[in-house]
């Protein structure tokens, strides 16, 4: 017969065995569907713009070409820091000619980046002179991949994600490209409900090693004119290539805005609102036409928040 202390031990071991099978149970990844780590867990907290629950963020590259920063570049690299994102200035190695010349800065920065095996990198160029960028490099990386989502190429790159304006250019009078001038072309092949329909390159992103390889094999095209704007340039890519693009219809990362000032509402505080998508974008482009409202309303209202510590924009400062 046992004694009391022999029982005790038999239940303290009875005890901690179960204790430790309930541990296991608790943190198994396979008890618990594979339980996402930490990182996860925030990307899934995040509102609908937030990158797919599983995907790596990956790292951002911003980059604006141009034969000579001026004010309103250096004002957009202020505002962009704001929100600890940084603008890079590559300068035109070729005089400041600008209708081909961002196709080469474009491919070599990228092919750069993919030589020293940094090619998954993503890479956002934009226009120099009329662009603000009002977003966390993260917030950006994740309403990419949100809006690209389930859209990978043959090569299993995700797409190049172009801002996306209410005008076709260039088309018939100044310019040629056969998505502009084919009639029903864009309504075919990109349709959406939006008036946001066509492409615009003033502001675009995706993978480094896709965008030079984009670039340098539609150069090398014995049917491509050299002399083609870039604008041009990639409404053919479009045409001739579409699978490698996705075009930001609802202006959840870009917003070209030429023709459509009457969707613009500055919310103090929070952004630049799109009362037609619902959205607050993240780069804010005035593609076109006049550059009254991006320099008369939307830099002043992030850069007098800057200047009198308000939240950004600060939208009472501005004229209405």
């Amino acid at each position: 017969m046992r004694g009391p202390q022999a029982a005790g031990g038999r239940w303290k071991l009875i005890v901690g065995f179960a204790m430790g099978f309930l541990c296991a149970l608790i943190i198994s990844p396979s008890w618990q569907g594979g339980a996402p780590g930490a990182t996860t867990l925030l990307v899934q907290q995040r509102e609908q713009t937030a990158a797919p629950a599983t995907v790596e963020r990956p790292p951002l590259h911003i980059v604006t070409v141009c034969s000579a920063p001026n004010q309103h570049t250096l004002n957009a690299q202020r505002i962009a820091e704001s929100y600890r994102t940084k603008i890079e200035v590559q300068l035109l190695k070729t005089g400041g000619i600008w209708r081909f010349a961002p196709h080469l800065a474009w491919q070599e920065y990228c092919q750069n980046l993919t030589d020293a095996g940094r090619g998954d990198d993503l890479v956002m160029f934009l226009d120099a002179y009329d662009v603000v960028v009002a977003g966390k490099e993260e917030d950006i990386v994740d309403a990419y991949l949100a809006t690209v989502q389930g859209s990978r190429t043959k090569t299993g790159d995700w797409p190049l994600l172009f801002s996306a304006e209410a005008n076709c250019f260039p088309n018939e009078t100044d310019g040629s490209s056969r998505a502009c001038n084919t009639t029903g072309w864009y309504a075919t092949h990109r349709p959406t409900d939006t008036p946001y329909k066509y492409l615009n390159c003033g502001s675009f992103m995706g993978p480094a090693k896709l965008i030079a390889w984009l670039i340098k094999e539609n150069r090398a095209r014995p049917d491509l004119d050299p002399n083609q704007i870039d604008q041009g340039f990639f409404q053919e890519v479009l045409h001739d290539m579409g699978e490698y693009i996705v075009l930001d219809h609802d202006t959840k990362v870009f917003w070209a805005f030429y023709l459509r000032k009457e969707d613009m509402e500055c919310h103090s505080g929070k952004g630049w609102f799109n009362n037609l998508t619902q959205t607050y974008p993240h780069i804010i482009h005035q593609n076109g036409g006049p550059k009254d409202m991006i320099y008369t309303h939307v830099f002043p209202s992030y850069l007098n928040a800057l200047d009198n510590t308000l939240p950004a924009p600060a939208c009472d400062t501005i004229l209405h």
